[in-house]
């Protein structure tokens, strides 16, 4: 469940961004094209994830120390894609 929730969270956080910034871009697609050609979209993977940070102290203070690693590993893959976004 911790896996599934860190997942979660910077997508809902991406859509969110996305749908403030919709008339810039008119599509999803076209908000990525546009993410890669700003050479941000690493930057802002970074702050999508800022979310999973609530969701493993709530895990944590829950006493739910495998949904918080769970959250761990979803972060640790974003971090992975970042990394991959970053020297591309």
């Amino acid at each position: 469940i911790g896996a599934i929730a860190g997942t979660v969270a910077p997508l809902i956080t991406a859509l969110v961004f996305y749908l403030y910034n919709i008339r810039q871009f008119k599509s999803i697609g076209n908000f990525i094209e546009e993410l890669f050609r700003m050479n941000i979209l690493s930057e802002l993977i970074s702050l999508f994830l800022v979310p999973n940070l609530l969701v493993f102290f709530f895990f944590i203070w829950r006493n739910r120390n495998e949904a918080a690693k769970g959250v761990i590993l979803a972060t640790l893959f974003f971090g992975l894609i970042m990394i991959i976004f970053k020297f591309m």
